[in-house]
């Protein structure tokens, strides 16, 4: 008992230091991204043994039980990061804008609210702390009314946590994506952390047989692609649609550091794609260490720009960052994320190493022997075609009657407003090639005709072809005077 109590008075005294010398707000962002990180293992590897869990057969056939067996062992972290965010909900009114902002709409002025924040913040923790205790344990078979009702309230609760905690400390950015992409980064941090944790699985043998690491690897390799694709599109929207707000955002996170950042990780997730053509256990380890600082680092750089202003490493952070990459309160989370891992057996040493697989049928072929299920695949497509179409309709309705009620809304216009004015002259031309025809006619109709040049009538003017006639074979020299 004398470790974890030195490591708690650590804790409180480099909590001191840090509200001295970055205050009560500094201090409060670093927690959150530290409290991120730490709610990122059990969360993030929820829905992974969610879907282990409807195909437990094949991955206990594959080799995955130590991955699985480590997976949970991060749920079950999940309550301790519940109870690490109750002072979170105590700095709410220095973390977030909107406590002090006014609301925008009516909506916002109910939902953006301390009470009902922290009320939601408790839903969501008390749904994920739920669901991690209910799969705790494998069940006795797989089945489908648990795992995907599990699968669907996960994505719901994600979404609206990340749009609540994290996207409101800077509304800058209006971000769909933003909460599956930091689900994602969660799974991909969990995944990761389990590949460093468990024991690896006993070499494959027989026929079907895989390359050692691949079955941990691949997995890592497509969060990890997804991870970089929904910040790609993310960025290429913002920037392509030149939304200035949203790319403040980016700029607040961008400088050396933020830069840095991106080439890392854009790196890792290429050279993680090349590893599966010569995939290995070191490879795997080394990869899932750099995904895991990767996506640790990514809390951070969602978080501090919204108290900073931009994303930067300072002295202080450096010298007194544990965990935390901004700020020594993240030490607090820090510790006791690493005594509830020493209480669950994950810092006292490994667990045991399991016996040794049995060797594999030789005529086994090493991968799934039954047919599709047309008729399940049929009505999927075509459940996933009707939702689609409802939802076009939906929309181009909903598009409809708000702008029939908006037009329903304007004023009738005035008489003048409706009355066609005719500016004054000069205008301008209407039609330019008619007004050329017109005068060319005119012209033309002037050179061809008798008529009197001015109103006395003293002077006439006859065709031109007339007086061509009248003066071709005669001399154009006055006529001299007649001699006398």
């Amino acid at each position: 008992m004398r470790r974890p109590a030195l490591l708690g008075l650590a804790g409180l005294v480099l909590l001191a230091v840090c509200l001295i010398a970055g205050g009560w707000r500094g201090a409060a962002a670093s927690y959150l991204a530290a409290w991120l990180v730490l709610l990122a293992l059990p969360v993030g590897a929820l829905p992974v043994v969610i879907v282990a869990e409807r195909f437990g057969k094949r991955v206990r056939e594959r080799g995955g039980v130590e991955m699985l067996a480590g997976l949970r062992r991060l749920t079950a972290l999940m309550p301790v990061a519940a109870v690490l965010a109750l002072p979170l909900l105590a700095a709410a009114p220095l973390l977030y804008p909107w406590v002090s902002a006014p609301a925008r709409t009516p909506l916002a002025a109910l939902w953006f609210t301390v009470p009902f924040f922290a009320a939601r913040v408790i839903v969501y923790l008390a749904a994920w702390t739920w669901l991690a205790l209910r799969f705790a344990k494998p069940f006795d078979a797989p089945g489908e009314g648990r795992t995907v009702p599990a699968v669907g309230l996960h994505a719901v609760i994600g979404t609206l946590f990340v749009t609540d905690v994290v996207a409101s400390l800077d509304p800058r950015l209006d971000s769909t994506l933003l909460g599956l992409l930091v689900m994602t980064a969660w799974s991909g941090l969990a995944f990761a952390a389990a590949i460093l944790l468990a024991w690896e699985e006993p070499e494959p043998v027989g026929r079907g047989r895989t390359a050692p690491g691949r079955g941990r690897l691949v997995p890592l390799v497509v969060l990890l692609a997804l991870w970089a694709y929904l910040h790609f599109v993310q960025f290429l929207i913002v920037w392509s649609a030149n939304l200035p707000p949203e790319v403040a955002w980016y700029f607040a996170r961008g400088g050396w550091v933020g830069r840095a950042l991106a080439i890392v990780a854009g790196a890792v997730v290429v050279l993680a794609g090349l590893a599966t053509l010569r995939p290995g256990r070191p490879t795997t380890r080394i990869l899932a260490g750099a995904a895991l600082a990767i996506h640790a680092l990514e809390m951070f750089w969602l978080v501090t720009p919204a108290v900073r202003d931009r994303f930067v490493l300072r002295p202080s952070d450096v010298r007194e960052a544990g965990m935390s990459a901004s700020g020594p309160s993240g030490l607090i989370p820090a510790i006791l994320a690493g005594l509830t891992l020493r209480g669950s057996g994950l810092l006292n040493g490994r667990p045991p190493r399991p016996a040794a697989n049995s060797q594999r049928d030789p005529n086994d072929p090493g991968h799934e022997t039954r047919d599709v299920n047309v008729r399940n695949t049929v009505l999927v497509m075509a459940g996933l075609a009707l939702t689609a179409l409802a939802v076009v309709g939906t929309m181009v309705w909903l598009m409809g009657t708000f702008a029939a009620s908006q037009r329903r809304a304007l004023p009738a216009l005035t008489p003048q407003q409706t009355t066609r004015l005719a500016p004054p002259p000069p205008n301008l031309q209407a039609d330019p090639f008619a007004d050329l025809d017109r005068e060319r006619a005119a012209t033309a109709a002037h050179l061809s005709g008798y008529g009197y040049r001015d109103e006395s009538r003293t002077r006439a003017r006859i065709p031109i072809g007339r007086a061509m006639d009248l003066i071709v074979g005669r001399s154009l020299e006055p006529a001299e005077p007649a001699a006398r």
